[in-house]
């Protein structure tokens, strides 16, 4: 603990995850495997984190089975759950995540490109599959998310089977491309304004790391969803209308 302090760390949050210890503070957090020398992850570096889900202990619940997490420099760590806590973490990451990229990320919506995750696109005509762009789901027909277990499903409007199954350890910032997807289909003229995003990054802000993050608005919180996993079925459902 006291190592850190030179680096202005306050306030800090530590869990253990299998073997690895997670120091959790305002500007990010430093991962440290027992014996070796610890990595800091500041919260402007992490480029991306891939989620697996699993069933949780009860028959009712799912949670974070382990998570890999990306710096931009391209260095990579893998936290699994065995014995620690690493929902608690991953919401942590992830809110840091959509509050810092959600701004990004609607204005390239905004301008008519692609925003990419992993082979899925958000386009302002719907969602796209494939680096070719193989197939396509407009807004028009889309229903829903769900998340089962290791898979995103993808639905459309009144069909039973889902219109793609993803595995979600395919897909870079899943609870981001779910927050931008909630966002871009409630707002019904796709413009932005300055207020719109600056509020949402308000409400993201006004987060404490003592209070773990109470839950904020889905489209830029993350931990509502994080949570959804532990409190509802398996078959973790997100509807953006």
């Amino acid at each position: 603990m006291f190592l850190f302090i030179g680096l202005g760390i306050y306030r800090m949050y530590e869990s253990i995850v299998y073997g690895w210890f997670v120091y959790v503070y305002d500007k990010g957090c430093i991962i440290q495997k027992r014996k070796e020398a610890a990595q800091l992850f500041s919260w402007n570096e992490i480029e991306a984190i891939w989620l697996v889900f699993a069933r949780g202990r009860r028959s009712s619940s799912s949670m974070s089975e382990n998570c890999t997490i990306q710096r931009e420099d391209g260095y990579k760590v893998m936290l699994t759950r065995h014995g620690g806590d690493l929902n608690k973490v991953t919401t942590v990451i992830n809110e840091h995540l959509c509050e810092r990229l959600l701004p990004q990320l609607l204005a390239q919506y905004e301008t008519g490109q692609r925003v990419l995750f992993g082979p899925c696109g958000v386009h302002q005509e719907g969602l796209t599959l494939g680096e070719k762009d193989d197939k396509w789901l407009s807004w028009s027909h889309f229903a829903r998310f769900e998340i089962k277990e290791t898979f995103l499903l993808i639905y459309e409007q009144e069909q039973k089977l889902p219109w793609a199954s993803l595995p979600t350890v395919a897909l870079p910032n899943l609870l981001v491309l779910i927050a931008l997807v909630d966002l871009v289909r409630n707002n019904s003229s796709n413009k932005f304004s300055d207020r719109e995003i600056d509020n949402r990054k308000n409400q993201a802000n006004n987060r404490t790391i003592d209070a773990m993050l109470p839950p904020i608005d889905l489209a830029c919180g993350i931990a509502l969803l994080l949570q959804n996993f532990q409190d509802t079925l398996p078959n973790a459902s997100f509807d953006p209308q």
